[in-house]
């Protein structure tokens, strides 16, 4: 099997410029869809395509699809990638799948290099020609953690535990689908906004447009003409928190449920009733009394259009989440997060350790060890000054990084489904057992039956996976949260 990084675009919309351009036309001439597309030549119009592209009439481009398969990129590709939400993943489980013979990228580690060394078609990172003193020691630091990955795995320890020591350089597969619109605004904030100092994250822009050209040119040439958006936010929120003197504190509480929706139980109670009725807000709220709030709840709850859960809101602030968790939480497209700069996430002095590693006394002197060839291999960075984008490729997994994330209740039910089961992974499933706990706080009619989906709904989704103690977590469920 190649180890080769590479870009392959496996289908897309069959003639996708027609596609749009017929389904443009449609909003302003006489005819049905398929006598517009009879009539519209092959490739479409790709000056029409343009104009009213430039006019900002950028739904049509959502009508063609394009399916990509990233092979052998970094992980902090994927996490970059995995961040646009409109898009739709699967990727290589390292939970479940042994990454030892993953390989890693290797990022040129001087200051010197610029992003020149970056430029050719199939060299996204450095070869044997340019390796350096750094560049040789980042070799045998990065052989170490793979070593430290096997052994861990040798003792026993979960893959999905034993990747918390390997470097945020390590290779990933996935393939991601999404339409036009948003394949456009990847490769422009790739080229020019939240990757452009990245030399790895850069090329893929550059691939990526290339390869889309060839079947759509009129979206896909000229994406500045389409595509204008500022990026300094970061800059100036720098410069903010810099003059305010703003620094992380370490000792908070992991979760930490900012802010909500007033009363969310009544509001979504109010919203519903509101929709049944097409009684004003202040007829309700006069009317309603505590039984029939908790019954129209319940009602919304126990339906599978549920969408008047989406009037209630809440804010987290997660704090000290590994950059495996970090991967696991932003595959949750229903959110608004704000992630820091992965470059942020070696400031951070905490790594975390597992559980299954730390009691195995073997096994914590591999972590551990691993740790120490971090911290010295992070030493040596500094002293070469190593550009802050580069040092990323040393990251440990086990790194930490928080955030902020705004979910509505509809969108928390779920994620608890699927984030308290005893088959999640561990770290988010503490984290999510936190968050259950604190929205049951503030609104115990609306997750008075959230949880996992035996829980929920009364049977496992799990299959052949399934952990078997359905009814040991109903129980605590109903009784311990």
């Amino acid at each position: 099997m190649s180890n080769a990084t590479r870009l392959v675009l496996l289908s897309h919309t069959p003639d996708p410029q027609r596609i749009c351009s017929s389904a443009a036309r449609l909003s302003s001439l006489p005819g049905s869809p398929t006598k517009i597309l009879d009539e519209t030549p092959e490739g479409g119009y790709p000056d029409y395509l343009r104009r009213i592209l430039s006019m900002g009439h950028h739904s049509v481009m959502e009508h063609a699809n394009f399916t990509v398969a990233f092979e052998n990129v970094s992980v902090f590709v994927e996490q970059f990638v995995i961040g646009f939400r409109l898009f739709s993943f699967t990727v290589k489980s390292r939970r479940y799948v042994p990454h030892d013979e993953a390989g890693y990228v290797v990022p040129y580690m001087a200051p010197e290099g610029g992003p020149d060394l970056f430029g050719g078609d199939d060299k996204p990172y450095i070869g044997p020609e340019f390796y350096g003193p750094l560049s040789q020691r980042y070799l045998h630091f990065c052989e170490g953690l793979f070593m430290a990955y096997k052994r861990l795995l040798e003792l026993g320890i979960p893959a999905e535990d034993a990747r918390f020591v390997l470097p945020y350089s390590f290779k990933s597969n996935f393939i991601v689908t999404g339409n036009a619109r948003s394949w456009i605004h990847l490769i422009h904030s790739a080229k020019n906004g939240l990757g452009k100092n990245y030399s790895e994250i850069h090329w893929i822009g550059t691939k990526l447009q290339e390869m889309l050209s060839k079947v759509a040119p009129a979206f896909f040439t000229r994406i500045d003409d389409i595509e204008r958006l500022s990026y300094e936010k970061d800059q100036r929120l720098a410069s903010v928190s810099s003059k305010l003197g703003l620094e992380r504190n370490y000792s908070e509480e992991r979760v930490q449920l900012l802010w909500h929706t007033p009363d969310p139980d009544r509001a979504v109670a109010v919203s519903a009733l509101m929709g049944a009725s097409r009684a004003t807000a202040p007829q309700i709220e006069k009317a309603l009394t505590k039984e029939a709030e908790i019954e129209t709840i319940r009602a919304v709850c126990e339906n599978g259009h549920a969408r008047e859960l989406e009037q209630a809101i809440f804010t987290f602030r997660l704090s000290g989440m590994s950059l495996p968790m970090l991967t696991h939480l932003t595959r949750h497209r229903m959110q608004s997060i704000i992630v820091p700069t992965l470059a942020q996430a070696g400031k951070s002095p905490e790594i975390i350790c597992p559980p299954t590693i730390g009691n195995n006394p073997e096994a914590l002197a591999v972590f551990n060890s691993a740790v120490s060839s971090q911290k010295s291999f992070w030493e040596a960075m500094e002293r070469f000054q190593v550009p802050q984008e580069n040092r990323v490729y040393a990251y440990l997994s086990g790194q930490t990084m928080d955030v902020v994330t705004t979910m509505n209740a509809r969108e928390l039910h779920h994620f608890f489904s699927l984030r308290c089961c005893n088959r999640a992974q561990w770290e988010i499933r503490d984290y999510a057992m936190k968050m259950l706990g604190a929205a049951k706080k503030v609104a115990p009619i609306i997750f008075e039956k959230s949880g996992p989906s035996c829980y929920r709904w009364g049977e496992c989704r799990e299959g052949r996976q399934s952990c078997g103690k359905a009814k040991e977590v109903v129980q605590f469920f109903k009784g311990a949260i």
